[in-house]
């Protein structure tokens, strides 16, 4: 199993997430974790940005009015890179987000936000499941849905 599937499953599991998670429910999340959540009017196609400091201070700086389903895919691929990353602790990290993440980018990342949004104590028959049906429920993108598929055919969970 990859790193982002791990870690998701043991935050899903840290704080309770039987069912897919809404905005303020995910807000919470992401404070009791220790990051911080902003929001900004960034220009052009900047999404959020993930900023680590030299002394300890993480933030998750997202673009105002961004829809539900960006939001919460921008709170989840935030909270990844908290705690994902690899740099050492006494070094800052930024991470600028362009756009809506999409398939196939920074996979552990991905991985991560698709288990958080959609958690494994959601039962669904991932085998008959359509990518819409997940849409639906979760109010994700369709390219998460797809991955969060994908993840329980070939991992079972």
């Amino acid at each position: 199993m990859n790193p982002g599937l791990e870690k998701a499953l043991m935050l899903v599991e840290k704080h309770h997430v039987y069912s897919t998670p809404s905005y303020p429910h995910l807000h919470e999340i992401l404070l009791q974790e220790g990051l911080l959540v902003k929001f900004f009017s960034f220009n052009g196609g900047i999404t959020g940005v993930y900023c680590r400091t030299f002394d300890g201070i993480e933030l998750l700086t997202l673009k105002n009015g961004l829809g539900e389903t960006e939001l919460k895919h921008m709170l989840a691929y935030g909270l990844a890179f908290h705690c994902l990353s690899s740099a050492p602790a006494l070094s800052a990290y930024i991470k600028v987000m362009r756009d809506c993440p999409k398939q196939g980018f920074d996979d552990d990342v991905e991985n991560f936000a698709s288990i958080l949004l959609v958690p494994p104590q959601v039962r669904l028959d991932y085998d008959r499941i359509t990518p819409d049906e997940v849409i639906s429920l979760a109010r994700i993108s369709e390219a998460l849905a797809k991955r969060r598929i994908n993840i329980a055919r070939w991992f079972r969970i």
